[in-house]
């Protein structure tokens, strides 16, 4: 399993760019460096009324498809 670190902070503001068809990736840095462009469904169980504000752990298979996203 591959498991990339962030922090990431996005206003409710800016999600609803993503539920209006306005973006469809989210790009994030990992504190590795590593750039990852993630679907905004994956944070939509994270989000809170300020948006999506906190610590991350994403978690991918080995052939790069995803597994879960949680709150570290």
């Amino acid at each position: 399993m591959r498991c990339y670190q962030f922090d990431v902070r996005l206003s409710a503001e800016q999600m609803m760019r993503y539920y209006r068809g306005q973006a469809n990736l989210v790009v994030i840095r990992d504190r590795a460096g590593k750039v990852l462009h993630l679907h905004p469904r994956y944070l939509r169980p994270h989000l809170r009324p300020e948006g999506v504000v906190g610590s991350f752990e994403l978690r991918l298979s080995e052939q790069g498809q995803f597994v879960e996203l949680v709150r570290i």
